[in-house]
């Protein structure tokens, strides 16, 4: 399941890497036009809604990308917990949203009128706890750049460099290094 779905890019790569039992919803009615028109399985519906009508342990996967930052945390967390009762065992439920940690968390946090709040990974990992998750479920990893061609490798071993030095001064200060640099996270929780 993709919560919601937009315009349905997750669900068109997801089709092309050859699964077939796949599923999008979004409240956008013309979100869902354009991803019917890629021939797309898609509802016109609202998140935490199409999860409470899934059964108990139905859904091997729940994808919410650059979602859960524009509902109330009180929304947030029963999204999560419906989630969690989806999921088969050994499910996951895979959101990413901006990350309020690193020092470019507020660029992304303030740059959408309709963000509601900013999570840190701390924030992250008390939502799922809140929403039935034990801590051992729960990764929260930062968007590194991924090196598939030359010039990511060198901004990976830049990236790694620069966070290393400036999380090493930090620490020197009393500071201490922010637990994710990036601008975004990813939360990866798994039943």
């Amino acid at each position: 399941m993709d919560l919601p779905c937009g315009d349905g890019n997750l669900l068109f790569a997801l089709r092309e890497l050859g699964f077939t039992n796949i599923l999008g919803i979004d409240v956008d009615p013309g979100q869902v036009e354009a991803a019917k028109q890629l021939g797309l399985p898609v509802e016109v519906g609202e998140a935490v809604a199409a999860l409470a009508r899934e059964g108990e342990g139905t859904v091997a996967l729940i994808f919410s990308l650059d979602f859960i930052e524009h509902i109330s945390i009180e929304h947030a967390v029963d999204f999560c917990r419906l989630a969690r009762r989806a999921l088969r065992p050994g499910g996951k439920l895979i959101c990413r949203t901006p990350c309020a940690d690193g020092p470019f968390g507020s660029h992304d946090r303030h740059n959408d009128l309709t963000h509601r709040w900013g999570m840190t990974s701390g924030a992250a990992s008390q939502l799922f706890r809140l929403a039935g998750f034990s801590s051992d479920q729960v990764a929260v990893v930062g968007e590194a750049p991924v090196p598939y061609k030359l010039v990511n490798r060198l901004r990976l071993w830049l990236y790694k460099l620069t966070t290393g030095v400036l999380g090493a001064y930090l620490e020197l200060c009393g500071i201490g290094a922010p637990r994710i640099w990036t601008r975004s996270m990813w939360i990866v929780a798994t039943r």
